[in-house]
């Protein structure tokens, strides 16, 4: 007997006929023995699944719609509140998840050139829409840490080739809220633990940072950053993921620490955090960047 030949009919004569007693599961020790599960013992779950009286339900996954998976990094499509269908479309994702040099700290990247695939998948993670990211319209890592990139299609083209758009959130993340991290291969259902005033990673500073509450439903890790977090409605994105505390350390890469009001340093391995998002449509007419506009905090 072979390892291939596990799942093999046990048959045995009933008449004039063979009957399926069993199935092969495996050897027994070094005898070679063979080992059959009884299909007498499981006739009530074989039938079931024949007649279609007791198929079990189908697993449960959460929706993968809208999801972009950018190789290095996850973004979304997003609109602002007073965007137009015939805009150009906009991508969101982390300042640190740029092509090329990220933004140095204290500075900010504003309308660069860009070259990238940007694919939108279903609910089951399949592509179903395709754009190219053909500016960089700002990043930055300087009190936040997001990028927001142009389409070469609009809102309306994107809509009709069936992609998911997500609305862009004008209310803050509170401690307590229920979010879920939009990631490739599985999303993660996570709360909002508290509300971080500062968060210091690498030299860079980020502001009202979201902790998220520890729990096996919420681990993104390492190519999670960027993930729209998505509110309970399923439309709209109220923060960005961007990074987690990896092994304990203190404010160094992937090892952020939190900073009270007396300027104390906090770090502790395994805290996950994103990024708030209601400064940004505050910065935009439709979907065309505006730094001057009153109310725009975004660092020029």
């Amino acid at each position: 007997m072979a390892n291939t030949d596990s799942g093999g009919p046990a048959l045995v004569r009933d008449g004039g006929e063979w009957t399926i007693a069993g199935t092969l599961s495996g050897p027994r020790g070094e005898a070679g023995q063979a080992l059959f599960t009884d299909a007498t013992k499981h006739l009530d779950w074989i039938n079931g699944i024949v007649n279609g009286t007791n198929v079990p339900p189908a697993d449960v996954r959460l929706s993968l719609e809208g999801s972009v998976n950018l190789g290095n990094c996850m973004g979304s499509v997003v609109r602002t509140p007073d965007a137009k269908l015939d805009d150009s479309a906009l991508m969101l994702t982390n300042g640190h998840c740029v092509h090329g040099d990220r933004p140095a700290v204290g500075q900010a990247l504003v309308d660069q050139p860009a070259n990238r695939e940007v694919p939108i998948a279903d609910r089951d993670g399949y592509e179903t829409a395709t754009a190219n990211a053909n500016r960089l319209v700002y990043a930055t890592m300087t009190g936040t840490d997001i990028a927001l990139y142009r389409l070469d299609k609009t809102y309306a083209q994107l809509t009709a080739e069936g992609a998911k758009v997500f609305d862009l959130t004008t209310v803050p993340v509170e401690a307590g809220d229920k979010i879920s991290v939009l990631k490739s291969v599985q999303p993660e259902n996570c709360t909002a633990e508290a509300v971080v005033p500062r968060l210091k990673e690498e030299g860079y500073h980020h502001d009202n940072a979201i902790r998220y509450a520890s729990s096996e439903e919420c681990v993104p890790g390492h190519g999670a950053s960027g993930s729209p977090l998505i509110a309970a409605d399923g439309n709209t994105v109220v923060g960005v993921h961007n990074t987690h505390n990896a092994s304990g350390e203190q404010c160094t890469a992937n090892n952020p620490c939190e900073i009270d009001a007396d300027g104390k340093e906090t770090s502790t391995a395994g805290r996950r955090y994103g990024q708030q998002v209601t400064m940004i449509p505050a910065c935009f007419t439709g979907s065309t960047l505006v730094l001057t506009k009153p109310g725009c905090t975004l660092k020029s």
